[in-house]
């Protein structure tokens, strides 16, 4: 079995690079986009271990991909980390109404990244 996939949604390039780098180097497939509509087309192309959404996304929230993300295969449940600055209580629930497995405060150290991915996809 190869490395686990992880789709990366951040419109920040600078913040989406650095993730992807780090991912990268800790032995996964990442994939990044810089927002909605390009995440919604990898994923119709691509099968993803993992979804790390950004909350606050041009168009679409985070949380409305993660919704449209689930609805284009409900019987695969595709484990996702939303990742955002805003720590108020109701985006938490509502990440975790959306099926957010677990949530990342910006800005993160690399350790805590590889830490919550991981705890996301249960290794």
């Amino acid at each position: 079995m190869g490395a686990k996939r992880i789709l990366v949604v951040e419109d920040d390039p600078a913040i989406l690079a650095l993730e992807e780098r780090l991912l990268r180097h800790a032995g996964f497939e990442v994939r990044g986009a810089p927002g909605s509509s390009e995440a919604l087309a990898l994923a119709a192309e691509e099968e993803f271990d993992l979804f790390v959404l950004d909350v606050m996304l041009p168009g679409m929230s985070g949380y409305e991909l993660a919704r449209a993300l689930a609805a284009r295969d409900p019987a695969r449940q595709v484990p996702l980390v939303f990742a955002t600055a805003n720590q108020a209580a109701d985006g938490v629930r509502e990440g975790f109404r959306t099926g957010a497995a677990l949530y990342l405060v910006k800005p993160f150290q690399t350790a805590t990244l590889l830490s919550t991915v991981r705890a996301a996809m249960g290794s």
